[in-house]
């Protein structure tokens, strides 16, 4: 399974070459309109060289310094664009043209900033940048009319104030929710996943081999795929018990489980069928590939050096599934199979009539 990390830097990735290829068409947009200062030309250059060289950082350095680098050369991009529009452009076109530029980016670098980092820390930062963005402007709320570079200057950056304010508001609201839904997701899957799993071996436990065997049924019958069962028991495993103690028993249990698990395939099932007795359902297996594997894994048992003075063995019972099966008939078939095993004298392997 891929780390957070390589999921981020492919995320980045995307998002950064989209930015460089956005930040491209706005830069020449705005030079083909005639509407580009020297200043803003300059920001377009470092908005342009930052993404584009995190794209290879990336794979170079630690995804949190990418995050930060990024953060704080973006935000001081924007912050000195918001600074040079209101307070040093002497042409009130490519002000407004630089102002309203701004108010369409600045979101962005707050999506980018809640994506990189938890709801706490993407809150912090982004309130930050928003409270700079408001210390920087408010002065010129309150030079006088004719002074400013900006004539509507009150109404829009007042506007700007709480646009920000309740765009960062809706984004951690949206966090939270998420994070939240993402919890209740995993404790019912931790719920779901103790309540159909052996907590001695870590395999399926009966409950959870039933609905498997209730999925594979219905798969079998809409396909018509073979579909085998498998069910062993531990021999003389009593013996082992009243001998060396539970524990001892319990280590043999886990044992058979780690030497069974190897060899199962991917879409096969693996259950503590209950005591000493183990399940395994092998979908599109039919029944004589089912008894050739099942005699397998019962000379793997066999073979096997038992660290207390026992031998380990186990008899098998193996049915397939017939058409209009139920799943306690299927069940039934490998049971009956696996007594006729240990009637015959145990360490062995029988198919069910």
């Amino acid at each position: 399974m891929d780390s957070l990390e390589n999921v981020k830097r492919r995320t980045y990735t995307v998002i950064l070459t989209v930015g460089a290829a956005g930040s491209v068409c706005a830069w020449l947009v705005n030079e083909l309109a005639g509407t580009t200062s020297g200043f803003s030309r300059l920001a377009f250059v470092v908005v342009i060289a930052c993404t584009s060289v995190s794209i290879p950082l990336l794979r170079l350095l630690p995804v949190r310094a990418v995050e930060e680098a990024i953060f704080l050369i973006i935000g001081s991009v924007l912050l000195g664009v918001l600074v040079y529009a209101l307070y040093f452009e002497p042409d009130p076109a490519l002000s407004d043209v630089s102002l309203f530029s701004l108010y369409l980016w600045f979101p962005f670098i707050y999506i980018f900033v809640f994506l990189a980092h938890e709801r706490s820390g993407a809150l912090a930062r982004s309130a930050i940048l928003h409270a700079l963005s408001i210390v920087f402007s408010l002065p010129i709320l309150f030079l006088p009319v004719g002074e400013r570079t900006y004539i509507e200057a009150p109404s829009t950056l007042g506007l700007s104030y709480i646009s920000g304010a309740s765009i960062i508001a809706v984004l951690y609201f949206l966090t939270s929710m998420k994070d939240d839904l993402r919890r209740t997701e995993l404790t019912a899957e931790r719920m779901k996943r103790l309540a159909e799993t052996d907590p001695l071996t870590g395999v399926l436990n009966r409950r959870g081999m039933e609905l498997a065997v209730e999925r594979q049924m219905q798969r079998a019958e809409h396909h018509g795929a073979p579909l085998s069962l498998i069910v062993f028991d531990l021999d003389d495993f009593k013996s082992l018990n009243d001998a060396y103690g539970h524990d001892a028993g319990d280590k043999a249990l886990v044992s058979v489980a780690g030497l069974v698990e190897p060899h199962l395939r991917s879409g096969d099932s693996f259950a503590r069928w209950g005591g000493e007795e183990f399940a395994i359902l092998a979908p599109d297996t039919p029944l004589e590939s089912a008894h050739r594997f099942a005699d397998r894994l019962r000379s793997i048992l066999e073979e096997h050096d038992s660290p207390a003075e026992w031998e380990l063995s186990a008899s098998f019972g193996v049915s397939a599934h017939r058409p209009a099966d139920s799943g306690t008939a299927f069940a039934k078939r490998a049971d009956v199979a696996l007594y006729r095993a240990k009637e015959l004298g145990k360490n062995r392997t029988e198919i069910s009539t």
